[in-house]
């Protein structure tokens, strides 16, 4: 149960609580933090709000795994409520992710129904809002928590089909949690939890979300540049039964990775698949699970970025443009990840007037979040700007790509 003071003063209480549960003293914390006693006394009281960065050093000194940093960054009471309660039980020693993933000293409900489907539902959507607002840092430790107790669920007595509809929302918040994974920089853990999506997509037959892990298991896989792995990987899914929308995005992603490979044509011939796919649609429904990232603006990043890989700077540009301005202040990192792409595509355009304008903006407006991916574009942006002899505003932009950059301290189990 979370108290009122721990909704009055959220960080204080947990800081106060993991400290108490790992047995450290005020001074042994504030060394293991690089602060001061004082100042981690007057944190737990409540009469100081750490800054972002102290919080990132409390929570690796507490071994929180980003339950600090989400809860510092939430504002909506509901989710407060939730990563309180997950430290909670990490302070107990109940919420460590390898052993409720293991099924260890975890019970499953007598009968698991509608509603435990529903709370997994809940969860995936919640999972997504913390990660696409501020980065897969924060998103990951308390994915991996609910992620564990999603999992244990498929162990208890349901009904064959509450469990093939509990399997599709188990996948789904395996990927998401997956996904925080790779953008936070863990693409060994998030390897493993895709691995866990695929089997529960599997069980639970669902082609849709089977080829969106896919989809994210060729992103880790291009991120260590193996790109021909990528797209074989991706055109597995090509013959699945697939809603427009998904099929549009398997296309594109496939169309990105061909053009890393040196096959433009091609890349540029599935991205116009993709458009027709979309096109002729009767409908373009998203499933349930995708509704918090795969609508509209997301669907025109990826096509920007195939497009820019494939070398149409012009179409990128257009595409990136409708991205950025699609996308909403609970979008941040999609919107500073378009914007420092649609600044490499207005300097391989020849613009660089507009590339400097758009670095400047970056600059002007920087994001709150920590993500790997996030600062790789824009260290690219900084990179190519130095090139072109705008030292000065890519040595900034190198600077912010490295504050954005995602701290090693989440869990490597």
């Amino acid at each position: 149960m979370v108290d009122d003071d721990c909704q009055s003063h959220p960080v204080a209480a947990a800081v106060r609580l993991l400290r108490v549960a790992a047995g450290l003293s005020l001074a042994q914390l504030a060394t293991a933090a690089t602060v001061s006693k004082a100042y981690v006394h007057r944190i737990e009281s409540g009469l100081n709000d750490p800054s972002p960065a102290v919080v990132v050093s409390l929570d690796t000194a507490l071994g929180a795994a980003g339950y600090l940093i989400a809860l510092a960054r939430s504002e909506d009471d509901m989710h407060r409520r939730t990563v309180l309660a997950a430290i909670t039980a990490l302070a107990a020693g109940a919420g460590e992710w390898g052993r409720l993933l293991d099924g260890s000293d975890i019970t499953p409900p007598n009968r698991v129904g509608t509603g435990d489907v529903q709370a997994v539902a809940d969860a995936v959507g919640w999972v997504t809002s913390i990660d696409t607002a501020q980065g897969g840092q924060a998103a990951a430790g308390p994915g991996r928590a609910v992620l564990g107790w999603a999992v244990r669920l498929l162990d208890g007595d349901m009904a064959d089909d509450t469990r093939q509809r509990l399997a599709v929302q188990v996948a789904a918040l395996a990927d998401r949690v997956g996904w925080a994974h790779h953008d936070a920089g863990r693409d060994d853990v998030a390897a493993r939890l895709y691995g866990v999506a695929l089997k529960a997509a599997r069980f639970g037959q669902d082609s849709n979300v089977e080829a969106h892990v896919m989809i994210d298991e060729a992103a880790r896989r291009a991120a260590g540049r193996d790109f021909g792995s990528a797209a074989t990987l991706l055109a597995g899914a090509f013959d699945f039964r697939l809603l427009p929308t998904v099929r549009a995005n398997i296309l594109l992603v496939w169309a990105r990775h061909t053009a890393m490979t040196g096959d433009h044509q091609a890349a540029l011939e599935a991205i116009g698949r993709a458009d027709d796919a979309l096109s002729s649609a009767r409908s373009l429904e998203v499933p349930d699970w995708a509704a918090g990232f795969l609508p509209g603006a997301h669907l025109s990043n990826v096509k920007a970025r195939s497009l820019l890989a494939a070398g149409d700077y012009e179409h990128a540009i257009a595409a990136f443009d409708t991205a950025v301005g699609r996308l909403g202040p609970q979008r941040a990192r999609g919107r500073s990840h378009s914007r420092a792409l649609l600044g490499l595509a207005y300097l391989r355009a020849g613009y660089p007037d507009m590339a400097t304008a758009t670095g400047e903006e970056l600059i002007a407006t920087p994001p709150a979040l920590a993500s790997a991916r996030v600062s790789r574009d824009m260290s690219a942006l900084a990179a190519e700007l130095r090139q072109c002899g705008h030292g000065d505003l890519g040595r900034e932009l190198a600077t912010l790509a490295t504050r954005v950059t995602p701290v090693a301290t989440l869990d490597a189990r």
